[in-house]
């Protein structure tokens, strides 16, 4: 009897620690990188990936694996930067109401045109736009985070992932982070695409979920 309470008080402290993590990401990577750069920011990264962009820039500390993996993914296992928290990773047809393409003044990592840029002041629901957060591939049982996750793709293999207890911690651009379960990620999601369409991410079965509402 005691072991499944031990369990669940030992991934109540890991959840706890992924969300202290990704505080951290939302304040010294994302809220530094729009202040330094007049509300604009990096999203999408062609060969590179989110992680190496505030390694390189100095928001986050330099190969500090521990800080961008989820503490029940493997901490300290990993040090690639695909196999981090994973960034959402919009297409612009979608999200064109905040994002501007190609600029060379943010170009990381040998950008080609099809790079783009969130502009935050352009969003209307800051509190709802997450940026990074727990993340898997479907098709890997080891659970492992995965860098590069669609949000309204269905066909990808990356996805944000109910981590702990059926929940995902999620950073945010206005700066914060919290827990939130499947049907208040699809919620968010659609708010913060100003858009009713078909929203998507994986339970802890690693099964891919959806689901919208009307915007």
């Amino acid at each position: 009897m005691l072991l499944p309470a031990l369990n669940n008080a030992r991934e109540n402290a890991r959840s706890t620690s992924c969300i202290n993590n990704l505080k951290q990401i939302a304040v010294g990577g994302i809220a530094n990188y729009l202040n330094d750069y007049n509300d604009v920011l990096q999203a999408s990264f062609g060969n590179g990936s989110w992680v190496g962009l505030h390694f390189k820039l100095g928001y986050l500390p330099d190969k500090n694996w521990s800080l961008v993996t989820c503490p029940s993914r493997g901490t300290g296992q990993d040090t690639n930067e695909n196999r981090t928290y994973g960034a959402r990773q919009d297409s612009y047809s979608i999200s064109s109401k905040h994002h501007v393409r190609h600029d060379t003044n943010f170009t990381y990592n040998n950008a080609v045109t099809d790079t783009y840029y969130l502009v935050a002041k352009k969003v209307k629901h800051p509190t709802d736009y997450f940026y990074a957060g727990d993340s898997a591939m479907r098709t890997q049982t080891d659970r492992r985070n995965y860098s590069w996750v669609s949000v309204h793709v269905e066909s990808r293999a990356g996805y944000f992932y109910t981590a702990h207890n059926q929940k995902m911690n999620l950073a945010f651009i206005d700066g914060h982070a919290a827990a939130t379960s499947g049907l208040d990620f699809i919620t968010k999601a659609i708010r913060s695409y100003e858009t009713t369409t078909r929203m998507y991410y994986l339970d802890n079965t690693l099964t891919v979920r959806d689901g919208f509402i009307v915007y």
